[in-house]
């Protein structure tokens, strides 16, 4: 059996790493479509990257919305946990593509994201509409109370 030179041992050891990269890539990549278990789930709620931020439960959130600054809230009675979407439309179409802010809280800490591209999912005769923001991993699920 034949040793492999120095020069081949490190061609080989080069090829090992760039398809590590090329597969850690792929594996991190956003997802292109939201999760079926966001769609299906009939929950109003914020998802961030596959988990669930937060839920409303009708007893103890209240859901508010303003249909002149197109604003969207789910909020718990304390205002401690919430979260707040301001849509460049209203949404009420499926396909439809909106830009919108989002900012949430969970008990000690505020985050926000500007300038997202969300595209309605899915859209109820109940008034539940569902948004999918593929480039950074959200889903919103809100209750178009008008």
């Amino acid at each position: 059996m034949r040793k492999l030179s120095t020069y081949r041992k490190g061609s080989v050891r080069i090829l090992s790493y760039v398809l590590a990269g090329i597969m850690l890539l792929q594996c991190s990549c956003n997802k292109e479509n939201p999760d079926k278990e966001f769609l299906d789930n009939g929950q109003v709620c914020l998802v961030l990257n596959g988990k669930v931020i937060i839920t409303y439960d009708e007893d103890n959130f209240q859901i508010s919305s303003n249909k002149d600054r197109k604003v969207f809230r789910v909020m718990d009675d304390n205002m401690g946990r919430y979260y707040q979407i301001s849509c460049s439309d209203i949404p009420y179409s499926e396909g439809q593509n909106i830009k919108a802010d989002l900012k949430w809280a969970t008990g000690s800490s505020v985050s926000s994201r500007e300038g997202l591209q969300f595209k309605v999912e899915k859209v109820t005769s109940e008034g539940k509409v569902w948004m999918w923001c593929k480039s950074k991993n959200i889903g919103v699920c809100i209750q178009v109370v008008l």
